[in-house]
């Protein structure tokens, strides 16, 4: 369910940090100039998780909130330990849930796919997200593991874990990432506390679903044989991501009305039902998680 987080708070003693024996902060300094940053961090190999401490009193923790606590992010965060992790990570950061502002976070989906599906070709499919465009997202060694929409306000992102940790089965993953919470309104997210309430998780579900259900997710199962000259031209155009592109930009008009064609067709001669297959696995999976 949840994932990246960025929390933020002021505090009275940065000095209480420091003094620590479980956790060693060092001093930050800009590479190049030899500049010492006005705070000290602590960076976990195990985790990625980062903390901060400000010389001017304030702490920042950003990192996976399942790596935190599973120190892997190949399996989802069940709402127990979702709980556990935050009551922990804000007794490490001597402060209560209530305290730690939610300045960004992610939220989504690691599903397994059967075995006729490969993760990586999967996110091949998702052609545009409302009018945007999907761009390669890469992974650590610069090969494109998947695709990411980027919003003004958040982004959507639909790659392979697989293929991001060399596993030996198709985990497909798909998340939102948020860069301001206004898309969120009319439920407030002001602190790490609001992760906890099961209404706005519900909330957060249903934001997945429903952006997820708003991608042209083409199908490679349409049978050529059963479309007529205008179905078949229409697929054999929109697979390329320079037609869809010059439609948009010469004649938006055109461009939305055969996107919702071509809806149409995928939604009757689809043989992988793939959207509504992934939008109710999307759902089942959330709901267990939710109860667990």
């Amino acid at each position: 369910m949840i994932d990246f987080i960025r929390l933020f708070r002021r505090i009275e003693n940065h000095n209480l940090f420091l003094e620590r024996d479980d956790i060693k902060f060092v001093e930050a300094i800009v590479y190049k100039p030899q500049k010492t940053i006005k705070y000290f961090w602590h960076y976990d190999p195990k985790t990625n998780c980062k903390i901060k401490v400000g010389y001017n009193n304030w702490v920042e923790f950003s990192g996976s909130i399942t790596k935190y606590w599973y120190e892997e992010n190949i399996n989802n965060l069940t709402y127990s330990d979702l709980a556990c992790a935050i009551y922990e990570l804000s007794d490490t950061l001597y402060s209560r849930p209530d305290e730690l502002f939610l300045r960004s976070f992610e939220f989504g989906l690691n599903v397994l796919l059967d075995d006729s599906l490969n993760a990586l070709n999967l996110t091949d499919l998702a052609l545009n997200y409302k009018n945007k465009f999907f761009q390669d997202m890469d992974g650590n060694n610069l090969t494109s593991i998947g695709k990411r929409c980027v919003l003004q306000e958040y982004q959507l992102k639909l790659y392979s874990k697989s293929l991001q940790y060399k596993l030996p089965y198709e985990l497909l993953r798909y998340e939102i990432k948020v860069h301001k919470k206004r898309i969120l309104e009319p439920y407030i997210f002001r602190t790490v506390e609001s992760l906890l309430d099961k209404k706005n998780l519900l909330f957060l579900k249903n934001q997945l679903l429903e952006r997820f259900n708003e991608i042209l997710l083409y199908d490679n199962t349409i049978p050529q044989q059963k479309l007529n000259s205008y179905e078949k031209e229409l697929c054999s155009n929109w697979q390329s991501e320079i037609f869809r592109k010059n439609l948009i930009k010469t004649n938006r008009q055109k461009f939305n009305y055969q996107k919702k064609r071509l809806t149409d067709v995928i939604e009757k001669f689809g043989e992988q039902n793939l959207k509504p297959n992934l939008i109710q696995q999307f759902s089942d999976t959330w709901d267990n998680l939710m109860e667990s």
